[in-house]
């Protein structure tokens, strides 16, 4: 299980929906690495417009950091929350892979 989670909203009010999906979304990345010591994640308006959101993780070995930003006008935060997860999750399975010797 992720150890500590911190959230961190910029240029836009704090969203408990999000703050909640993020906690939520982080239990879960130890099935991919076992590893995984914290996350800090980023929630920021690149511009009026356009959002985006960064992960940092820290496992045994390694900082990763995935990042994912609103593709089309309207589309929801919590879509760029899980593309920016899923991102994070490749990542997390190719390095477990690449310490087993894959």
């Amino acid at each position: 299980m992720t150890q500590n989670v911190r959230v961190t909203f910029r240029d836009m009010d704090a969203s408990p929906a999000v703050r909640s999906l993020i906690e939520e979304r982080a239990s879960h990345l130890h099935t991919f690495d076992e590893h995984v010591a914290d996350l800090h994640a980023v929630v920021d308006m690149e511009d009026r417009l356009h959002h985006g959101v960064r992960l940092h993780v820290t496992t045994r070995g390694a900082r990763l950091e995935a990042h994912a930003k609103q593709a089309e006008p309207g589309d929801a935060i919590l879509k760029t929350v899980g593309e920016a997860f899923h991102s994070m999750e490749r990542q997390l399975r190719k390095h477990a892979q690449k310490k087993r010797g894959r």
